[in-house]
């Protein structure tokens, strides 16, 4: 028997999955987990490192705002549900699992006339408009944390945030090596995302003549976001997977948007933190909720690369917020939520 887990649009929703399907592989070897994605180039990567099956699926996203795309995305959505339809018919998975991408509604509509069990996965402090939909036609909905659980109207279970399992075997001296960073000085990374975070990464290279001389500065800037700069100490990335958990390792504070998942990361390896989340969006309330988990947030509109700046020198050079910023980050988060999940999946197979 096969599990489907249906994802994709943001990475956002296909890094727990993988999660879980990476866990449910070290169980049982004969568990055959297949992934259905847009067609990205950066998603078919991630499954096929991961060494996952991965197939495209049509895909249109609704959006809450006036969009001409809406119209035309009407018809990408009618044609993923009778793909979805057609493919499930034929496949039978034994369960479908998503993670709150509209990626997974048509998928998920399919899913519920054939019969097939599916599980929702809520990760933000806000829900979505994907689990939303998805939330009433699901056998499952599982939540990180208690407060989430909330979110749901109907019945649900708490399983803690699944992070990928090899999170803590990061290996800073090959960081150090790699990109000649000094180990004598403290090192900040700086994560802005797959697709980058284009406001704060300006804020980071305009602010970079004002950083700490003897700070190392590892930015993952996001896809076609990179620009030349000159700094010493200064590594600007396009995209890293593999290599982030030695990333993570060699980092002595993080810089970062307020998705779920890498603020997981994060707070679970105890990490100190400073959080700007994106306006506006679920990702403030992301931060509040965690704010109290050792980290420190920043509005954006507050934010020039000198008051940016002026905070990671006051971060970095505060030993108490250092210390308990760790202490609280690993010790106030549920984290075995890749292993919750592949209990729930495992009792359909």
């Amino acid at each position: 028997m096969s599990i489907l887990f249906a994802g994709g649009g943001t990475l956002g929703s296909l890094h727990p999955l993988l999660a879980v399907a990476q866990e449910l592989r070290s169980r049982n070897a004969n568990v055959k987990s297949i992934f259905w994605t847009t067609r990205k180039p950066l998603e078919q990567r991630l499954v096929a490192e991961a060494g996952f099956d991965s197939h495209p699926i049509v895909a249109g996203k609704f959006r809450r705002y006036f969009s001409l795309w809406n119209v035309v995305d009407i018809f990408a959505i009618v044609a993923g549900f009778f793909i979805a339809l057609s493919r499930l018919a034929v496949q039978r998975p034994a369960i479908i699992m998503s993670a709150g991408s509209f990626v997974a509604v048509p998928v998920h509509v399919a899913a519920w006339l054939l019969r097939i069990p599916t599980v929702v996965y809520q990760q933000d402090a806000q829900l979505g408009l994907a689990n939303r939909l998805m939330a009433p036609l699901a056998t499952v909905r599982a939540a990180t944390t208690t407060n989430r659980l909330k979110l749901f109207k109907q019945s649900a279970v708490v399983t803690g945030f699944a992070l990928r399992p090899d999170l803590a075997t990061g290996n800073a001296a090959k960081i150090r090596q790699r990109y000649g960073l000094d180990p004598a000085w403290k090192t900040l990374l700086v994560i802005g995302g797959s697709s980058g975070a284009q406001h704060l990464n300006e804020l980071v290279i305009q602010g970079l003549s004002h950083y700490p001389q003897q700070l190392n500065i590892i930015h993952i800037a996001g896809v076609g976001k990179t620009v030349p700069t000159q700094r010493p100490g200064y590594k600007q990335l396009a995209f890293t997977n593999a290599d982030l958990p030695d990333l993570y390792a060699v980092a002595d504070l993080v810089l970062c948007r307020a998705g779920s998942n890498v603020l997981a990361e994060v707070l679970a390896l105890g990490k100190p933190c400073i959080i700007v989340p994106l306006p506006h969006t679920h990702q403030e309330q992301n931060a509040r909720e965690l704010a109290t988990a050792g980290a420190r947030t920043f509005h954006e509109a507050d934010l020039t690369p000198a008051a940016l700046t002026n905070h990671i020198r006051a971060a970095l050079s505060d030993a108490a917020f250092m210390a308990s910023a760790s202490e609280k980050s690993q010790n106030g988060l549920p984290v075995d939520g890749a292993a919750q999940l592949a209990n729930i999946l495992l009792t359909y197979l």
